[in-house]
Formats: C-alpha cells, structure tokens, sequence
C-alpha cells in the first residue's frame, strides 16, 4: 500500500513550500498530464506525471528532482519512469 504518502490532513510535507514556489512557473503555459499504472493514491489524490514539452527534460518533476525540490516516491506499480527520476535525484545530491 502507500504507507509513505502522507495523508491529506498532514498539511505540506518536506520541501512543499520550496517546490510549490518553484513551480508557480508553471502558470500561464500549457500542461498535461499522463498516468502510469494508477492513477489515484488511497486518499483519492491524482497521481500523475506534468508535461511542459514533449522533450523527457519537459517533464515537471525532472525539474523538480535535479534541483533538489522533491524526491522520488514509487506508489504501487506506478514504476515506468523511476529509473530516470532516480538518476535525476541522485544529480541533485551529486
């Protein structure tokens, strides 16, 4: 299950405040959004990848990762770009 993801009445977890400022870039330009194997956490939260570009560099959590603002989180067997987010994590503690 998704005993790592917080629950929603938990507030902003590590890093929120930081990412969310980051990513108030995204306002104004055009998104979407692609699903792995689930798309709905066990509170009912999207889960979901957010493309800016159709480059792998537009993916949102790429940015993200590479500056240090998130971490990666597997939930279920939602794995299909873990190997590059992880690649991208371990840059940003490089």
């Amino acid at each position: 299950m998704d005993e790592d993801v917080e629950s929603p009445a938990e507030g902003v977890g590590y890093l929120g405040e930081d990412a969310g400022e980051f990513s108030r870039a995204l306002r104004g330009n055009l998104v979407w959004l692609t699903s792995d194997q689930r798309c709905e956490d066990r509170y009912g939260r999207t889960l979901a990848y957010v493309h800016m570009s159709a480059e792998p560099d537009g993916l949102w959590e790429r940015q993200l990762l590479r500056r240090g603002l998130a971490t990666v989180l597997v939930v279920g067997r939602n794995h299909a770009l873990e190997e590059l987010l992880r690649a991208d994590e371990e840059h940003a503690r490089r």
